[in-house]
């Protein structure tokens, strides 16, 4: 039997993990949104995001951050599961068979024409809402990243925007005194 969503109704964690369907979706307020397809520019910059993983990965201390890419869902709560395209947790309890429980303390999403509303809005605010520490948020058609840090009052700052043209170095701040340059995660 097909599985039927009804995207007027609000659904649970719970209801997430038994869809066997193989199609990706995320829950927001426990509304259903389909993932967007992916093209050229969200996968040159998934490279990038790799390219960012092995930066951070071959200057720390191997246990000392869990990393994770799509399909990975991530449960903020019982009404919100994403599947961000990047995230790191410093706390290995909150993984599991299933994915991370609780909040990763950095998280990065690929804008596209498809999700800019919910990666730029909808996410920003779920992701500062439940505590994420440090949120960017990478477009590839401006070759740009904005990069958020939570804040002691619980709110994102107002985001530094990084882009190629300036070649910037950017703070990681979960990683004590780690940066990386701009043109090392938009190398051609």
């Amino acid at each position: 039997m097909d599985l039927v969503i009804d995207f007027n109704k609000r659904y649970s964690a719970v209801d997430y993990l038994s869809w066997n369907d193989n199609i990706r979706r995320e829950l927001i307020d426990g509304a259903v949104k389909l993932m967007a397809g992916v093209n050229d520019l969200h996968n040159r910059a998934t490279l990038a995001l790799a390219r960012l993983y092995n930066y951070i990965f071959e200057r720390t201390p191997p246990d000392k951050f869990y990393f994770f890419f799509p399909p990975f869902d991530v449960f903020l709560s019982d009404s919100d599961v994403v599947q961000p395209d990047f995230g790191i947790v410093c706390d290995f309890s909150k993984v599991t068979d299933n994915g991370v429980n609780g909040t990763p303390d950095f998280l990065v999403e690929i804008l596209s024409p498809a999700s800019l509303k919910r990666d730029a809005y909808e996410k920003f605010a779920l992701y500062e809402k439940f505590g994420v520490r440090e949120y960017w948020i990478i477009n590839p058609r401006e070759n740009c990243i904005n990069v958020f840090i939570l804040q002691p009052d619980g709110k994102y700052d107002n985001g530094t925007h990084y882009d190629l043209n300036q070649n910037l170095d950017i703070p990681i701040s979960i990683v004590e005194d780690l940066k990386i340059k701009v043109s090392d995660i938009f190398k051609e």
